[in-house]
């Protein structure tokens, strides 16, 4: 079952960076199910990030580099106004 997969915590597979290249470039749409993209009850994630992620520490890496991004954008937005 792909969930187990996901979770596992053994044999993870190696991040593919062009591959989070473009989901930076494209975000993944969420499916907008009331438990996407977690079930707060299962803590489950929601078949939309199980699709476009291999495993749960590409999607929490990829959620650093969007941090990164969003935080590298304010400090561009703020040196401009100098």
């Amino acid at each position: 079952m792909k969930d187990d997969y996901f979770y596992q915590r053994e044999n993870i597979p190696p991040i593919d960076e062009k591959h989070m290249e473009q989901l930076l470039r494209h975000p993944t749409i969420l499916c907008g199910e009331s438990n996407c993209p977690e079930d707060s009850y299962t803590g489950q994630k929601c078949v939309c990030i199980l699709s476009v992620f291999a495993h749960i520490t590409h999607y929490e890496y990829y959620l650093e580099l969007v941090k990164d991004k969003v935080e590298s954008a304010f400090v561009d937005l703020i040196g401009k106004d100098n």
